[in-house]
């Protein structure tokens, strides 16, 4: 089942509940404002209840959020792109040629990743239907 909210999934929702207050109504005595107010509370409270709703309202926990998931990703694509200029290259090790390509590298894989962290994180916010808990 999906969790998203959609609008035919509560206006179902929303109408079956009203339709119990009114077969309520229609059985009975003339309803005064404030029992109009407790039953508007009561199908307020049976609607975010309900098990077609209920689901879209359970938050989600912070690291299955794809928007901060991608976020953090991306930051870590940006930190990577930047590895090869903050850290001391040793020469000894290699010739000048293969650090130069490593480098082109690692920026490289840096850039990819934090493209497609943010990717994530955009594509996460924007289908996102549960709140962060």
């Amino acid at each position: 089942m999906s969790k998203s909210v959609t609008a035919p999934k509560l206006e179902d929702v929303v109408a079956d509940m009203a339709t119990d207050i009114i077969k309520q109504a229609a059985a009975g005595d003339p309803i005064t404002l404030g029992d109009a107010m407790n039953k508007a509370r009561h199908v307020a409270r049976k609607v975010v209840t309900d098990g077609r709703i209920a689901p879209a309202l359970e938050p989600v926990k912070w690291w299955r959020s794809h928007a901060i998931v991608g976020a953090l990703n991306a930051g870590a694509g940006a930190l990577v792109a930047a590895l090869p200029t903050l850290t001391p290259v040793i020469v000894d090790l290699a010739s000048p040629e293969q650090v130069k390509w490593w480098n082109a590298a690692v920026t490289l894989t840096g850039v990819v990743w934090g493209v497609v962290g943010a990717a994530v994180s955009v594509g996460g916010r924007v289908n996102t239907t549960r709140p962060i808990g």
